[in-house]
């Protein structure tokens, strides 16, 4: 059955990514939502190609954007059309794009995320002793 219009603005689109575990549960890193009434109404009705930082709402623990994802959301309604995008073509710019930085030692002239940098240290002892003399 169709959504009605109310139903159709008030939903939300919501991104879960988690990390992958062989044996264990898989934990969670972050969410994020995006309101469909307001990605309609973005230019051709969609984010495209748009970093978006995510959040773990459910742990106490982490605090802020725990990664960060590039993502591309359309949403159409009765008589939208939906904008082609040249892949392809897009793939190649991007490949040219990283390939320069590269060249320029990993400076980033592209629209990624602007991340707050903080200096950490971490500090691991690790003993290991073989033959020694019994005592």
């Amino acid at each position: 059955s169709a959504l009605s219009k109310k139903q159709i603005e008030e939903a939300v689109v919501e991104i879960q990514c988690y990390d992958y575990d062989t044996f264990t549960a898989h934990d969670l890193i972050g969410i994020a939502t995006f309101d469909c009434k307001a990605v309609h109404a973005l230019p051709d009705h969609e984010l495209y190609h748009h970093w978006t930082g995510l959040i773990d709402t459910k742990s106490k623990n982490d605090n802020g954007y725990q990664g960060f994802l590039k993502l591309s959301i359309t949403v159409l309604g009765p008589g939208d059309a939906q904008k082609f995008h040249d892949l392809d073509k897009e793939y190649l710019e991007e490949q040219a794009l990283e390939e320069k930085e590269d060249a320029l030692g990993g400076l980033s002239l592209g629209s990624g995320p602007s991340i707050d940098e903080h200096l950490n240290f971490l500090v691991v002892y690790i003993w290991e002793a073989e033959d020694l003399p019994k005592m």
